[in-house]
């Protein structure tokens, strides 16, 4: 029975660390080409992207909260006319109004955006029934990333940002512009194996 049960859990923490990287790569996600990578750090170029966001004043962990709802009755329909929407990964969120105390700049609001699949573009999309949601383009973007695992708490956030942006004055690039995070797995993901990514572009 000992036996049994240790069996048991060694296939259910098999399947918790497998798992996510599976599901991950049956989700389409924003398609870019790697510049180059000096391990973490990377530089990609990212294609052009359709995205659907929503911009909600709070802290991070709030507004994501509060937001996230809103983007996915968008996706699956919940109350506008058409069909479902094909999720993707990751989820994005970026600050959007800065304030400073002291010395130290936080966010008092922030955008989360799902990137739409790429066989969809503005034309196609159907109008959200929540005027909160906007849909729009943005352009070809050169990104520098910072992937790592666990879960994505501000403590954690915000040394990972700092640790990409020392990489980035090192390597002489100029940041344009917040940080923004991503986010590729479920909350019920064990944190070891919750994928997440800081992001910054540069020019």
């Amino acid at each position: 029975m000992q036996l049994t049960t240790a069996l048991s859990q060694i296939a259910e923490l098999g399947l918790a660390i497998v798992a996510p990287s599976v599901a991950r790569s049956r989700t389409e996600q924003p398609h870019y080409t790697p510049e180059r990578a000096d391990p973490p750090f990377e530089l990609r170029h990212y294609d052009p992207q359709v995205v659907a966001e929503v911009t909600g004043t709070g802290d991070r962990e709030g507004t994501a909260d509060d937001l996230f709802p809103v983007l996915a009755d968008y996706i699956f329909a919940t109350h506008r006319d058409g069909p479902d929407i094909e999720m993707t990964t990751p989820v994005e969120q970026a600050p959007v109004t800065l304030t400073r105390t002291g010395d130290a700049l936080s966010a008092a609001a922030y955008t989360l955006r799902f990137t739409m699949p790429s066989r969809w573009t503005l034309d196609t999309l159907p109008d959200p029934d929540d005027d909160r949601v906007r849909l729009r383009a943005i352009g070809p973007r050169r990104m520098a990333v910072l992937p790592f695992n666990g879960r994505a708490e501000t403590e954690l956030l915000r040394d990972k940002e700092a640790e990409l942006r020392r990489w980035i004055e090192a390597e002489a690039l100029v940041p344009r512009g917040p940080a923004e995070f991503a986010y590729y797995d479920p909350p019920v993901t064990p944190g070891p194996w919750k994928l997440n990514e800081v992001r910054v572009e540069v020019e």
